[in-house]
């Protein structure tokens, strides 16, 4: 669409003295030009009465500003452009109020505005009608309608569509299950990486070989097309496949550069993902880049970057050893259950180091690294049931710890289990 721009331009020439050729005269100046609005020409149009101006204009809102003004404002355009007849705002209108979404929810009235424009050939308001039928929210109840009005969304062009009923036939909701079926919607979501929750699928089940044969070129080659288009999960996913070398031969200058595609873009995992590759003994490791990208995916969100964080701190790798500190970290990432900072913290509380030692809560952060599938927080609470120490001594019990962690392999499990069977 051509977009209105208004150039603004003044000049201004004073003289002084007497006129003269040889007078001297101020340099022409010109104004400041006016920033162009890049909204002028929509504004306008939905101004006289364009449905599909005021439509694309909410919308356009919507996506570039996220604070409530602006949706509020969004909201207003594109229930401006309902009333005047376009189906898209009115789906626009029927989203929000489906979920709440910055005004009072009202899923029957949504379902109504979804049912108009679906019939009027609407992708998406299929699928929101479909969401509806799926829930029993503003409906009653009905997963095989949902289904149908996913497979006619889907074949109206909606991705998500595709995607959502790939999910479907996947997990079996109002359906029976097919595997293979999923499969074909998965990979027609993700042609190129548009749909990246289905590329994310679609990459599991080329890994693992369900629903269709195993091939990891493929797989990666899906991830690194969604990776492309912002999909950091994507991102993730791809750097792993490479880094570990599933199926694809394993390439650590790769993955760290998926790795920091999603890094860059301020995913979590990913940050954290990239700080592991630099913290290994045996790799190019840099303690340094390790720490910058732990501290980044911690502040980004990532427990368990705050964890590896907290193993810098304690050990004083790249910083100065910080035991109180890294017992804040380890604690914080406890709490988010990630088991190894439970066991960190565990050792660092029975010895007392950072903490003051204390065997009894010692003996309750082994229990949570347990829980939280960290072996061996379970062959050092195993060790404190045997013993007594913190704890009412239980050997039983810990023999049932140090079973379990034995069958995960863990060395020190087994070697516990056959000292209580020595003589």
């Amino acid at each position: 669409m051509r977009r209105a721009v208004v150039t603004l331009l003044a000049s201004t020439v004073a003289t002084f003295g007497c006129a003269s050729s040889h007078a001297p005269v101020a340099t022409p100046v010109s104004a400041r030009e006016a920033p162009p609005d890049p909204d002028a020409e929509l504004r306008a149009a939905c101004d006289h009465g364009s449905a599909s101006a005021c439509h694309e204009l909410g919308a356009r809102i919507s996506d570039r500003d996220p604070s409530p003004a602006a949706q509020t404002h969004s909201d207003e355009l594109e229930q401006r452009a309902c009333k005047l007849g376009s189906q898209m705002g009115c789906t626009a209108v029927a989203a929000r109020l489906f979920t709440g979404m910055g005004v009072k929810k009202d899923a029957a009235r949504a379902v109504a505005l979804f049912r108009t424009a679906c019939e009027a050939r609407i992708a998406i308001a299929c699928m929101g009608l479909a969401n509806g039928y799926l829930s029993g929210e503003g409906i009653e109840q009905d997963q095989l309608r949902a289904a149908s009005l996913y497979q006619r969304a889907c074949d109206g062009g909606s991705l998500t569509a595709c995607g959502v009923l790939g999910q479907v036939f996947e997990t079996g909701v109002g359906v029976s299950v097919d595997v293979a079926r999923a499969a074909s919607l998965y990979q027609r979501a993700c042609p190129n990486g548009e749909h990246e929750r289905s590329c994310l699928a679609v990459a599991d089940m080329l890994v693992e070989g369900k629903g269709m044969a195993k091939d990891g070129a493929r797989a990666l080659k899906l991830l690194r097309a969604a990776c492309s288009r912002g999909g950091n999960d994507a991102c993730f996913k791809g750097g792993v496949m490479l880094g570990e070398g599933i199926e694809v031969d394993a390439d650590l200058d790769a993955a760290r550069e998926l790795y920091a595609s999603g890094c860059n873009r301020g995913h979590p995992r990913s940050c954290n993902a990239l700080g592991v590759t630099y913290s290994r003994i045996g790799t190019e490791q840099d303690d340094a880049r390790a720490f910058a990208f732990f501290d980044r995916g911690c502040k980004a969100g990532s427990q368990t970057a705050c964890a590896n964080l907290g193993i810098f701190h304690e050990e004083g790798r790249h910083t100065a050893e910080d035991l109180p500190g890294a017992a804040r970290l380890f604690e914080k990432a406890c709490d988010a259950r990630v088991g190894f900072a439970c066991a960190h913290l565990g050792s660092m509380t029975y010895e007392g180091r950072g903490v003051s030692a204390d065997p009894e809560k010692a003996f309750g952060w082994f229990s949570r690294a347990c829980d939280d599938d960290h072996p061996l927080g379970c062959v050092n609470a195993g060790r404190m049931l045997k013993t007594g120490n913190g704890v009412p001594a239980n050997p039983k019990r810990a023999a049932a710890l140090w079973t379990a962690a034995c069958k995960r392999g863990v060395k020190d499990a087994c070697t516990e289990l056959e000292g209580m069977k020595a003589p």
